[in-house]
């Protein structure tokens, strides 16, 4: 049986840092496979709000999502936001 490595067509890294008030407490990573920078954006933030450390209790919480192009894919964009 032959492997073939595919890599998917348009993947991205997601970053979600996390903070209270002014203090990063922690940051996940993850691969996002989605056609476009809106799409991959959505899935970040529902990855961001899976995470145990997305606690909306913790005073002063905020959560800032990131995401970063396929460097084999050009002009895909880099959005981010607050959660």
């Amino acid at each position: 049986m032959e492997a073939f490595l595919e890599f998917p067509r348009s993947y991205r890294l997601g970053c979600a840092k996390f903070y209270s008030a002014d203090y990063l407490f922690a940051i996940e990573t993850f691969l996002i496979d989605a056609e476009s920078c809106g799409e991959a954006l959505a899935l970040a933030r529902i990855y961001a709000e899976q995470s145990p450390y997305f606690n909306p209790q913790i005073p002063d919480f905020d959560c800032l999502i990131r995401v970063r192009q396929n460097p084999l894919v050009p002009n895909l964009g880099e959005p981010e936001g607050h959660l």
